[in-house]
């Protein structure tokens, strides 16, 4: 079977949560970094801590979430691309998956679930479809192409 009811399924997705989560974070170090180089570049030497831990909180309140969003379609769209029709829900799954840790998250440090949180978590989900969606097309084509 090569769903999501066996356990290699479940497995699949897990490891794809954790890889949006692994994923996200590094790219926003990698931003971190590059603003951080660039104000060396500019000071001629060390830079300022403090506009590095200011950009820092910025960017992981502003951008983590669009950077998750993107994550989710990456990792869905590898995840699922060899489970030709089931590819959009599984993509689905993983999106849904990442929006309620993201929702989580939003409840354990701000105390609260807000509208913008709950919609960052809709579009994370829609995200994880759409790269499921993604895989599933590609997959058709591949299969369309090979039938030719």
């Amino acid at each position: 079977m090569n769903g999501t009811s066996d356990g290699r399924g479940w497995r699949r997705i897990v490891t794809a949560v954790g890889a949006v989560v692994a994923l996200s974070f590094a790219l926003l170090t990698a931003i971190t970094t590059v603003f951080t180089i660039s104000l060396a570049f500019n000071a001629r030497g060390a830079p300022d801590q403090a506009a590095i831990s200011r950009f820092a909180a910025m960017a992981g309140r502003e951008l983590m979430p669009w950077l998750e969003a993107l994550s989710v379609f990456l990792v869905a769209a590898f995840a699922s691309r060899k489970l030709a029709k089931a590819a959009a829900v599984h993509g689905l799954i993983i999106g849904a998956l990442v929006g309620i840790l993201n929702a989580g998250m939003s409840l354990a440090f701000a105390g609260r679930l807000g509208l913008r949180s709950a919609l960052l978590s809709l579009v994370i989900a829609a995200s994880g479809w759409l790269g499921g969606f993604a895989a599933q097309q590609l997959c058709h084509n591949d299969q369309s192409a090979h039938d030719a």
